[in-house]
């Protein structure tokens, strides 16, 4: 009786170390692939970021050229929007 109860003892031990290697192969797996994911939208951020940026600053620049002021027609009088 009491090597029955310790086979299945060691057989369980066995099961349970077999069970946290796979979980620790597929945590390995997941980290992986959630490390390439980033990188692969970090770089697309990066160049949205910078399109962004040049875009925003030729925008400042033409605005600031053109020297005109927008006023929400809501607060133009008849006599201004002649």
């Amino acid at each position: 009786m009491k090597s029955k109860i310790g086979v299945v003892c060691i057989v369980l031990g066995v099961l349970l170390l077999l069970g946290s290697l796979l979980l620790a192969m597929f945590n390995i797996h997941q980290d992986i692939a959630a490390r390439d994911a980033s990188a692969r939208i970090m770089t697309h951020l990066v160049q949205q970021i910078q399109e962004n940026a040049e875009s925003e600053s030729a925008d400042e620049e033409d605005e600031f050229i053109q020297g005109e002021l927008q006023i929400p027609s809501v607060l133009l009088t008849d006599e201004d929007k002649k």
